[in-house]
């Protein structure tokens, strides 16, 4: 598999599993907030949790599709150059994870608050740390990092050899007029 394979296949994982967790994300987040929210809670008859519940995982859903569109575009993967802080360095440094981050953040807090749960700390969405679909991200997020340093150095390499070739193509050129 070539170095830039293994660049988007990695980031075609991340996004897979960055869109699961924005579903369960979604589906937590309103269910803690109806919990502990016992008097809009007891304000709403069988029919309106179930109503909730169902815009709940539609929204989970679109964010999930809308995140993993945005992050399953090969390019912004291969744009990548290997951080400063190797392959520890966390996905938020990508400025489509943290914005997509911030999209699910927002959106989840303003259907808590149509739903009349607002009342709560601030929603953020944190890199999942947990097994999902037999996926880790900190092994992703190291695989990735690697790739893409492995990437960059071919890349030079490459450029390296062009210019080597080049020089010499110019050398013979002299030589031979």
């Amino acid at each position: 598999m070539s170095f830039e394979a293994k660049v988007t296949d990695c980031g075609a994982r991340v996004a897979r599993l960055l869109a699961a967790d924005v579903r369960a994300f979604v589906a937590s987040c309103t269910r803690a907030r109806f919990v502990s929210n016992p008097d809009r809670a007891a304000s709403l008859d069988d029919d309106a949790v179930r109503a909730l519940k169902q815009r709940t995982e539609a929204l989970g859903e679109t964010l999930a599709v809308q995140l993993e569109a945005t992050l399953m575009v090969p390019t912004l993967w291969l744009a990548l150059t290997p951080p400063e802080g190797g392959s520890s360095t966390p996905l938020t440094v990508i400025p489509e994870v943290s914005h997509a981050g911030a999209q699910v953040a927002l959106a989840l807090e303003q259907h808590l608050l149509d739903a009349g749960l607002g009342e709560g700390s601030p929603i953020e969405w944190r890199l999942p740390m947990r097994f999902i679909d037999g996926e880790n991200l900190g092994s992703l997020t190291h695989a990735l990092w690697k790739a893409v340093a492995r990437l960059d150095e071919a890349r030079r390499e490459t450029d390296r050899a062009q210019s080597q070739a080049a020089a010499e193509a110019r050398l013979r050129r002299w030589d031979d007029a």
